[in-house]
């Protein structure tokens, strides 16, 4: 009986189902590093102080330029040439500079190894009373310097206004628009100012009459700055010159720079620095 149950155990151990071994797990293989082709995809440009060093400064010698401009000559007449005085044929040259502080005047005669020089100053305000007493109206002429030199200040505020600005929002990582917008308004008014001048000048001085020094010889012009703003005439043996002065193409040329100087700063300086 026993042998009986053994055959039936070891039958039915053969015929159990049996459980498949537990698999190992298989080792995974090592990441792999990707990569990307950036190649084709252009590189952003560096935000660095040379984007914005180049228009700040070309502006800041244009606002120099309009600031300089004030101290210098905005207008000149000559006289030169050959003429008697006395029994004395004399070689003259006279020169009568127009600055916002006034009229500076020089008047040389010279003879071979002989050279006598004269110097003139006069303020706008002693112009102006000289004017008035003789007139009994203001000078035309004074308001014209004093009104083109408010224009030039103003310009100038701007101007200056602009080029803080642009530092200002330079260290915030501000774009430079209103900056640029502000210096161009400044560069603008400055124009207007010497345009202003241009067109102002010759009427004011034909109102006024004489408005350059008499020299002591008798002159007797073809033309002058009462009929344009710049020219040349000639009346043997005398020559007369006049036109714009040094300050007034420096008040041209300033804004300008200061023009190319927002542009640049705007246009290198366009996007907000992360």
């Amino acid at each position: 009986m026993v042998k009986g149950w053994t055959v039936m155990l070891s039958v039915g151990q053969f015929f159990r189902p049996q459980r498949p071994p537990p698999e190992e797990p298989e080792e995974a293989p090592p990441p792999m590093v990707q990569y990307r082709d950036t190649s084709y995809v252009p590189q952003a440009p560096v935000k660095s102080s040379r984007r914005f060093a180049p228009g700040f400064i070309v502006a800041l010698v244009g606002l120099v330029m309009v600031f300089g401009s004030m101290f210098l000559p905005w207008y000149f007449y000559t006289i030169s040439g050959k003429v008697w005085i006395g029994n004395i044929y004399y070689n003259v040259y006279d020169r009568d500079e127009f600055t916002f502080n006034g009229i500076s005047s020089v008047e040389e005669k010279s003879v071979p190894g002989f050279t006598v020089t004269d110097t003139y100053n006069r303020s706008w305000g002693d112009y102006d009373n000289q004017y008035k007493n003789a007139h009994h109206k203001p000078s035309r002429v004074t308001g014209v310097y004093s009104s083109v030199l408010v224009v030039l200040v103003a310009a100038g505020t701007l101007c200056a206004l602009g080029a803080f600005l642009a530092v200002l929002f330079r260290l915030k990582k501000r774009p430079m628009l209103f900056p640029a917008v502000v210096l161009l308004a400044g560069a603008l008014v400055a124009l207007s100012g010497a345009g202003a001048f241009s067109a102002w000048h010759p009427p004011a001085v034909k109102e006024d009459g004489a408005l350059a020094h008499q020299p002591d010889y008798p002159t007797l012009a073809p033309s002058g700055p009462y009929d344009s703003f710049s020219g040349e005439g000639v009346r043997s043996p005398l020559t007369y010159k006049w036109g714009p002065g040094a300050g007034w193409y420096v008040a041209m040329a300033g804004p300008a720079l200061v023009i190319a100087g927002a542009v640049v700063l705007y246009a290198m300086n366009r996007g907000r620095e992360e």
